[in-house]
């Protein structure tokens, strides 16, 4: 319906196809939160430390996935010098670290994301998040953006977990959010 928000379509089209409240997975860079603005900050700021040049955002911003280190091998690549082990190494290491203190400094909740959760929760749905992100990161971030908050699940409403690599064959697949640039699985 076209007055309804994207986050009431989005919930009222999961709950449909499920019929039940189900627990939800959200892949969170990219789908749940655009972290690429502060993670290719980082990049940027471990680049300009060993004296490289940054890397264009919109470029930056499509080498991100595979984790931080493929970002770090890819970011020293488009600076002319390939980075070997050691030093990519070395790289994370500050990487993660920077990165940790600057997280949530631009990275948003996508739209409609946030109205979405707001919807299923109310409808009693469980949520969690997929990534390969470190779960101390994703919870600051979570945390961060007010998505999770856990006052909320101390008094029993419903948690948002963490899992890393979770390899759970979807019993249903709920691809709603596409045209949003969204993609949601439904478990």
């Amino acid at each position: 319906h076209p007055c309804l928000s994207f986050g009431q379509r989005l919930a009222i089209s999961i709950m449909a196809a499920t019929n039940s409240a189900p627990t939800i997975v959200f892949d969170l860079d990219g789908t749940l939160v655009d972290t690429a603005p502060d993670l290719v900050d980082t990049l940027n700021t471990i680049l300009a430390r060993e004296g490289l040049p940054p890397v264009p955002f919109e470029r930056a911003r499509s080498m991100i996935g595979g984790g931080a280190r493929t970002l770090i091998e890819r970011g020293l690549q488009a600076a002319g010098r390939p980075g070997i082990a050691a030093e990519v190494d070395r790289l994370y290491t500050d990487f993660v670290s920077h990165y940790g203190d600057h997280l949530a400094d631009r990275s948003q909740p996508f739209p409609g994301a946030i109205a979405a959760i707001e919807q299923l929760a109310a409808r009693g749905c469980r949520f969690a998040v997929c990534t390969n992100k470190f779960e101390w990161l994703s919870v600051r971030l979570l945390e961060a953006l007010g998505i999770w908050n856990r006052e909320r699940e101390r008094h029993g409403q419903p948690t948002l977990a963490i899992g890393i690599g979770l390899n759970y064959g979807p019993a249903v697949v709920g691809d709603v959010g596409s045209k949003q640039g969204l993609s949601f699985t439904v478990i």
